[in-house]
């Protein structure tokens, strides 16, 4: 509305008015034009379609881009406020609120890369690697381990334990933090679901998931490194 009067493009306007470094002219606009387009191609392509065709990995690099269109959108706002504003209140509440988002997501990435840098104990059992305690994982739920650099899930459900690729197959989530509902280990993220048994997505569903032959000695499980291919139906462990 304020660039359709100028004598520029008012898309051109938006980009170089107020280019200067005072706050009074800082090129907030040009910030939230930013925002707007990460935030619309991601909307554009958050159908499972693009997810199929871009890869679960080169579509999850796309939508990360929502972190620097936070950013953006901070200091749109923030500078913008900042224009007229002249009570600190909204100024402080937003970079308040910023440094929680921030810090939740920077405190969650370091535990998970702590999780990752684990590796399972050097023991061993016919060729399996201990992976944990039988008593380390919930019941009708999962621990997640990483055997031979590979994430893990090993489930505890129904007096069995049952091991299984813990990367879900629709966006990379983690199924170790899932639980085992209507007999299936049920990805935290969006609900995709996989039997412990073989991997494989109850019908109509067709996503199936690398299985770890697994086994229970005094309490301890073991799994062998050694994958088998997606949809692969292994025996599970009895818990004695």
């Amino acid at each position: 509305m304020y660039h359709t009067g100028a004598s520029v493009d008012p898309l051109w306007s938006i980009i170089v008015t107020d280019a200067g470094l005072t706050v009074s002219q800082f090129p907030f606009q040009a910030f939230g034009l930013g925002a707007l387009f990460i935030l619309f191609l991601m909307a554009a392509t958050s159908h499972d379609f693009w997810l199929a065709n871009l890869t679960a990995p080169v579509w999850k690099s796309l939508h990360m881009a929502v972190y620097p269109a936070y950013l953006f959108l901070i200091i749109h706002v923030v500078f913008g406020i900042l224009q007229s504003e002249t009570s600190p209140f909204l100024a402080v509440s937003a970079g308040v609120g910023f440094i929680v988002v921030v810090g939740s997501h920077l405190y969650a990435g370091y535990r998970q890369a702590g999780m990752d840098r684990e590796s399972s104990s050097a023991s061993s059992l016919d060729g399996m690697v201990e992976a944990c305690r039988v008593d380390e994982i919930p019941e009708d739920g999962a621990k997640g381990v990483i055997i031979a650099g590979e994430r893990v899930a090993i489930v505890k459900y129904e007096g069995k334990i049952s091991a299984l690729s813990g990367v879900c197959q629709h966006q990379n989530g983690p199924l170790a933090e899932g639980k085992f509902v209507h007999g299936c280990l049920t990805c935290p993220w969006h609900g995709y679901q996989y039997k412990c048994e073989d991997g494989t997505s109850p019908e109509p569903f067709k996503e199936k998931i690398p299985t770890f032959s697994v086994k229970v000695s005094d309490g301890v499980v073991y799994v062998d490194p050694n994958p088998h291919p997606a949809g692969t139906a292994v025996e599970p462990a009895l818990i004695t």
